[in-house]
């Protein structure tokens, strides 16, 4: 192009007026759009280099006025904090994110911080590990609820009902640090693997559960029968993790792709609910059967003679009761004033239920 039209300014354009600022480039292959300067202090600042616009080889000059924005002051890297092997120091470096070299800077530090070391130890949520352990606990948790109404029926210890409770006390003993090494999913449904907000989270919610029931557990082994079975009533408390880790449940079903699968799942879980809170509603009857008020022929138990029969036959016998009072049937005769007041509190309980079901089980269904 003509020298003579350099700087000179394009036709219906007014030209740049003298002081304003203006900014050269010249483009070419062997020059570099920016290059970087750093000054004592170690701040990256980034400057507008002269460039060559090489076409046919000619040069040629572009002369604008720059915007505000180009003009923008360089802002210092925020710092990273790293704990260190050596005396246990805790240091601090201003690093620029953009020098590739400084991105190597920050992965060592990274490295060598213990908590990025200790990352690796979290299993994510739907992980084998965790889903395995979640497993366990669920089992064991239904274990306890099945097992510890079953104490109203003074059922005489055995080989099998001893060594259960020693692997519930050891289980939830050892999973007090083991839970600190699960991952979660945070509001917005992200994994969260950090140790600190993993032992954050745990400490928040089912630590102070659980270290109150295993505490309760090793009491029982130091403590009278009378004691110990009121002891045991603690713990149902573990019964709230099946109600409340939803949000696991619901992540693991995410992962099942098959419609008939969950329904049946959802059917078999409401089914199951319902099973079990029979059986809780039968052991609270044949427990309020001891109940005498100074008469011991005044109950159901006695009116009955229950009290003789073996433990299963008492068993079925209570659960007929409790299984017919969700359809308003009401078996056995109350005998006195308790037992005629449990009666009435569990039919306005069940009524309740048996709605709750219906519309459960129809929502699952569609």
């Amino acid at each position: 192009p003509d020298s003579s039209l350099r700087g000179a300014p394009e036709q219906g354009k007014e030209p740049v007026e003298r002081g304003t600022p203006v900014h050269s480039f010249r483009l070419g292959s062997n020059d570099s759009l920016f290059s970087r300067t750093r000054n004592h202090d170690k701040d990256l600042t980034r400057s507008i280099s002269t460039a060559v616009i090489s076409e046919c080889s000619e040069d040629a000059t572009v002369s604008f006025t720059a915007l505000d924005v180009w003009r923008t002051k360089p802002k210092k890297a925020p710092l990273l904090r790293s704990n260190f092997h050596s005396h246990g120091q805790s240091s601090a470096t201003s690093i620029a994110d953009s020098e590739d070299d400084d991105w190597e800077k920050i992965g060592e530090l990274a490295r060598s911080s213990l908590r990025f070391r200790l990352r690796r130890f979290i299993k994510p949520p739907g992980s084998r590990l965790h889903v395995a352990w979640g497993l366990v606990a669920s089992s064991l948790v239904l274990y306890e609820i099945v097992a510890v109404p079953l104490d109203t029926f003074d059922m005489e210890p055995n080989v099998l009902s001893t060594g259960m409770e020693w692997a519930v006390r050891l289980f939830w003993t050892f999973s007090i640090p083991g839970s600190c090494f699960f991952g979660h999913l945070d509001a917005k449904g992200f994994v969260v693997r950090d140790p600190v907000q993993v032992v954050k989270r745990y400490a928040l919610s089912w630590l102070v559960i659980d270290l109150f029931v295993v505490v309760v557990e090793w009491m029982e082994l130091f403590v009278s029968s009378g004691a110990r079975a009121w002891l045991r009533g603690f713990h149902l408390l573990r019964a709230l993790r099946l109600a409340i880790r939803g949000r696991d449940h619901d992540f693991i079903a995410d992962q099942i792709h098959s419609e008939v699968i969950i329904m049946i799942g959802a059917i078999l879980k409401i089914t199951s609910f319902f099973v079990v809170l029979t059986h809780i509603i039968a052991c609270m009857w044949y427990g309020v059967g001891w109940i005498d008020e100074g008469d011991p022929s005044a109950t159901w138990l006695a009116r009955h003679n229950m009290r003789e029969k073996a433990m299963l036959e008492r068993y079925m016998y209570a659960y007929h009761f409790a299984l017919g009072l969700f359809s308003g049937e009401q078996l056995i005769e109350p005998v006195n004033l308790p037992e005629r007041g449990f009666i009435i509190l569990v039919m306005i309980f069940t009524f309740l239920m048996s709605v709750w079901f219906v519309s459960s089980i129809t929502t699952a269904m569609t």
